[in-house]
């Protein structure tokens, strides 16, 4: 015990000792040591960071010397000791708990905590905001809120609410978060009258709070001896050390060392040699690569990795990349801070699992989760049925399966209905009736097994169901890990997250079955996936990679020191979360200068635990985001001079497979073939690359001539394939024609293999489906109008037309089950209503009884050829194809098609339409250049069957502003109508040449030519390819042919 004064007053005998950052730490390390042979269990060495207990601890393990682990600890971890030796039923409350604790709390009295609690909804943001004021006024022990004085506010009472309910609910059950437990453990020693402190010896502590600086002083006072060490430099601004009493400072003042502890109060010129190196980066990618380059360069030097050290100020930021970048280059590594649980795709898959139900199963997330590596493969857990993410995609697409909260049940059994009809199905390729039935089954059991989760009652019970979920559904499938070391950590991340669960479950800080609903159970197991995963963080051989407060009196060879940036380095913020700044000063938080001389502090502190040299370096861009160098690293600059990194020999970068692949592909691309070679990865073999240049440079460049351009006409076996496909009995249709006329490639890829986009998940009616409706409903309505002895619309007729067609649109419409805002705003364009006017079909109608007195009467409506009638087809429709033959009668072809309507005049003669609800149509010219072919050749066709004369073909279309042109019409046609038509100027020769060029393009597809368009610009302005396409607008012009 420490001596007493007469009035029994402890008399602490503290030794105090100072130097530069790092300095001495060997000697305090033999003190503890000493000590400790005497008395190891009352012999403490109290460190500022995890970094260096840990550091201390492999030391004294590398010589062989014993110790108790427990005793080299730092403030919180003695705090910790102490509760856990001394402790009846208290318990210290992990930090997830703490925010589920915080987030309960606003909850339960979210009626009167209206300024942190919207709608009933307490954010994640709200909690760790609260937690930081929190913390501050414990530790600078702020009197709240009656330090405010006249600033006093509902919110700050509403806060003041919120801690003393929080501190209320911890002294309740016996908890202790990493706060209260320094004020725990300052009255444990101050009330007990054996503190069993024997020698305490205390390291490298700057500038605490002051209720840390409470604890040490306790600490001190009631132990037998203590032995304190306090950083101290040059600038007396930075370094504010207990008094010296006049001694003379511990350092060397001429000495590099703690010149550069003068770093931001001397101005003159630092001699620092090669110890400083400085650089800048274009991007954060290039920084760290840079880096990882200098490493392996001092690595191949000699230098072990273990001698050198990265820091980032934001390190969590910063660690994805680091992650990613050192395992390109094959850098060992290590790191006490790990990525939360939530980064692991393991912990997403079980988070997203639990929010399924109270989520609303959207599609997105149902098709994530069912193809996750970690789900069940197989049947579904008591089914023959199983489910597989690409059909499940495929079918809940189909099914219009979308938004927030979808019923997978109604919709997809709306789709079975729809693949019942055998006219309806083909509009699913890919599915059938069976494949819905299975993705419906094992979406059922899922569904209900989810359920099950989210409603439980109690927060017990949420955690039994999903444990039982997990068991029952094998989850999660670890097994099949790529390989055994992600397996291993696999396996360790969700042991952790089990051990998590297990302790929520018994959290002394909730009852037993106090209520919870399945979005609160989904937003614990978030919570607890914030916390850190430690697996794999330790490559004890490998680089240290650590933030730049642990950096404070570590010790390496090499130090790189990256992320120098402003706003970063230094972070100068004063503001509290929900406190002005005449609040924050009333609270005395700390000042903008004290922040920064911490700031200035830690930077330095960094700088020392360099032994050779330290490499400073600063991104100049975040994306596309501008970014300025840190004015510590001007600093640097300008008071050690800008001495560069060391230029990368060109073959460190083989190290980076990523580097390697650019540095080759640079050569090739310069024509320095032999040095490639060198750089090359060995994942890449260099006739492959070969075979890819070739292809680039020589093939598909100039004419298209080659099969890489979609030219197949050289290959025999292809050829005799399509001969066969396409042969001479081979039913076309105008479109799939028209596809090839515009792009050869669109056609091969479209109808010769195949490939089909998949379908859009629409919360509105996709154009096709749209063109679909209008087409049914105008078909429908005609042939209902006849019936009723009606010929054409006329204005006496228009009243009964437009009732008869809006209730024709009023049913067609209610078949699709959209429920959207936009599918309310696609009703009313169609139908109309009192505000907006009149809509398609009424607009329609007027524009029909417009051509009363036309000679040309409506009389075939969806009428199809060489296809199977469907429920819609005129009646007269006629299932064989129809057969056209070429000028001289050498060639014929077969075509199919649906005509949407052809309008007769009593003597035989007749006009075509093609209805269009889009915005564009062919024009004249492209039908005369033999790129629409659907016109001419529905005019050929339906003169077959019928006999009768066509005069002429338009389009109509179907919008809010409706419009009919004829784009290819004889003279005669100017005589049969109303409204203004301008004849073509060679209609029959117009038809001739479609024809001809609809023989042409057939003979392209039977021959295997299928290249892509010779244009200046891509005709396909909606093409389905489009992602995977290889248009060169350029080409053209490499290939000297005309357009």
């Amino acid at each position: 015990m420490p001596a007493q004064t007469p009035s029994g007053n402890l008399i602490p005998d503290i030794a105090y000792e100072s130097g530069l950052p790092g300095d001495c730490l060997s000697t305090f390390i033999s003190r503890f040591v000493t000590a400790a042979k005497e008395d190891p269990f009352s012999t403490w060495l109290i460190l500022p960071t995890e970094r260096l207990v840990s550091e201390v601890k492999q030391r004294l393990m590398a010589d062989t010397i014993p110790f108790l682990s427990s005793r080299i600890c730092t403030p919180e971890g003695f705090c910790a000791i102490q509760l856990e030796e001394h402790r009846t039923t208290e318990r210290i409350i992990p930090e997830n708990e703490s925010k589920m604790l915080l987030s309960q709390i606003l909850e339960d009295n979210a009626g009167d905590l209206r300024f942190f609690v919207r709608r009933g909804h307490v954010s994640t943001g709200t909690v760790r905001d609260l937690r930081e004021l929190m913390k501050v006024i414990r530790l600078r022990k702020i009197v709240f809120p009656e330090c405010l004085l006249e600033l006093e506010s509902e919110k700050s009472r509403q806060l003041d609410a919120i801690i003393t309910e929080y501190t209320r609910h911890l002294r309740e059950t016996d908890l202790y978060d990493s706060h209260t437990l320094l004020e725990w453990t300052i009255d444990h020693l101050n009330r007990s009258g054996e503190s069993g402190l024997g020698t305490v010896v205390m390291y490298g502590f700057h500038d605490l709070q002051t209720l840390e600086q409470d604890l040490v002083d306790t600490i001190a006072e009631h132990a037998g001896k203590s032995f304190v060490f306090v950083p101290e430099g040059i600038d007396q601004n930075v370094f504010r050390g207990r008094p010296r009493s006049g001694k003379q400072p511990g350092f060397d003042p001429a000495s590099l060392r703690s010149r550069i502890t003068g770093l931001f109060s001397e101005t003159d010129a630092l001699d620092a040699g090669d110890f400083f190196h400085t650089r800048t980066f274009s991007s954060r990618y290039a920084e760290i690569s840079g880096i990882a380059s200098e490493i392996c360069r001092l690595n191949r030097e000699g230098m072990p990795l273990s001698d050198i050290a990265v820091v980032f100020y934001d390190l969590r930021d910063n660690r994805a990349l680091i992650e990613e970048i050192f395992g390109d280059y094959g850098i060992a590594w290590n790191c006490r801070i790990g990525p939360p649980l939530s980064a692991s795709p393991l912990i997403q898959f079980l988070t997203n699992l639990v929010d399924l139900s109270p989520g609303g199963y959207t599609r997105e997330t149902m098709i994530r989760i069912i193809g996750s590596p970690y789900f069940r493969r197989g049947n579904v857990p008591g089914s023959t049925s199983s489910l597989d993410a690409s059909e499940v995609d495929l079918v809940s697409r189909y099914a219009r399966i979308d938004g927030p909260h979808p019923s997978w049940s109604r919709q997809l059994e709306w789709l079975r209905t729809e693949l019942a009809d055998p006219n309806k199905a083909k509009n699913f390729p890919g599915i059938s009736v069976h494949t819905v039935d299975r993705v419906r089954e094992g979406i059922r059991i899922l569904q209900n097994d989810l359920d099950a989760i989210s409603h439980g009652t109690s927060l017990q019970s949420h955690i039994r169901a999903f444990r039982e979920f997990l068991t029952s559904w094998d989850l999660p499938q670890i097994f099949f890990a790529p390989d055994a070391a992600l397996k291993e950590r696999e396996i360790q991340i969700y042991e952790k997250f089990c051990k998590l669960l297990t302790a929520l479950e018994h959290a002394s800080w909730h009852p037993d079955n106090a209520p919870v609903d399945g979005k609160k159970f989904a937003r614990m197991i978030t919570s607890l996936a914030e916390d850190p995963d430690e697996s794999g963080l330790e490559d004890a051989d490998g680089v240290t990679v650590l933030g730049l407060w642990e950096s404070q009196h570590m010790n390496y060879p090499v130090v790189f020191i990256g992320g120098l940036v402003e706003g970063v380095v230094p972070r100068l913020t004063t503001r509290l979360p929900f406190m002005n700044t005449l609040e924050n000063a009333r609270m005395g938080t700390r000042s903008l200068s004290e922040i920064l001389r911490e700031e200035q502090y830690y930077f330095i502190a960094s700088l020392l635990s360099a032994q050779k040299a330290v490499y400073l370096s600063a991104p100049l861009a975040d994306g596309e985001k501008t970014l300025l160098t840190s004015a510590f690293f001007e600093r640097v600059r300008m008071r050690s001079g800008d001495l560069p990194w060391p230029e990368i020999p060109v073959d460190i970068c083989s190290a980076s497979l990523r580097c390697s692949a650019i540095n080759a592909g640079t050569a090739i691309q310069d024509g320095r073939i032999c040095e490639a070679r060198g750089t090359i990865p060995s994942s890449h073999p260099i006739s492959d690359l070969a075979e890819r240049i070739n292809m680039e440079r020589y093939h598909r460049t100039g004419s298209c001539d080659s099969s890489y351009d979609g030219i197949l006409s050289g290959d025999e076996t292809i050829q005799e394939a399509l001969a066969g496909r396409y042969g001479p009995d081979h039913v076309y249709s105008p479109t799939s024609l028209e596809t090839y006329a515009n792009c050869p490639f669109a056609y091969f890829l479209g109808r010769v293999i195949n490939l089909k986009e998949l379908p859009e998940v629409e919360s509105n009616l996709s154009a096709s489906d749209r063109g679909t409706a209008i087409h049914d409903i105008l078909s429908a309505f005609y042939r209902q109008w006849r019936s009723a002895g009606h010929n054409k619309v006329s204005l006496a007729s228009l009243n009964d037309a437009t009732e008869m067609i809006l209730k024709i649109a009023s049913e067609e419409l209610a078949q699709y089950s959209f429920q959207s805002p936009l599918w309310d705003a696609t009703r009313i364009l169609m139908l109309g209503d009192n505000h907006t006017g009149p809509g398609y079909f009424e607009r329609f109608l007027i524009h029909e009884a417009g051509e009363e007195n036309s000679p040309l009467i409506p009389s075939r409506f969806e009428f199809s050829f060489g296809m199977e009638a469907g429920e819609s087809d005129d009646p007269s429709s006629v299932p064989e194809p129809v057969e056209l033959v070429s000028q001289d009668g050498g060639q014929k072809m077969f075509i199919r098609g649906r005509i949407d309507r052809v309008d007769l005049t009593p003597d035989g003669q007749f006009v075509i339409y093609d209805y269009k609800s889009g915005l564009q149509h062919p024009k004249a010219k492209e039908i005369e250049a033999g790129t629409a072919l659907q016109l001419p050749l529905y005019l050929l066709a339906f003169e077959k069957i019928s006999g009768n004369h066509g005069v002429g073909g338009g389009y109509y279309k179907i919008r809010r502003e409706i419009a009919r042109s004829l784009v290819l019409a004889d003279p005669v046609a100017k005589d049969l109508m109303i409204s203004r038509v301008r004849p073509s100027a060679d209609f029959a020769g117009t038809i001739r040449h479609s024809r001809d060029c609809a023989f042409a393009y057939i003979e392209g597809i039977r021959n295997g030519r299928f290249p892509l368009p010779a244009e200046e610009e891509c005709p396909n302005t909606y093409c389905e390819f489009r992602q995977i396409c290889r248009f060169d607008p350029y080409r053209v012009f490499q290939s000297g042919e005309e357009t």
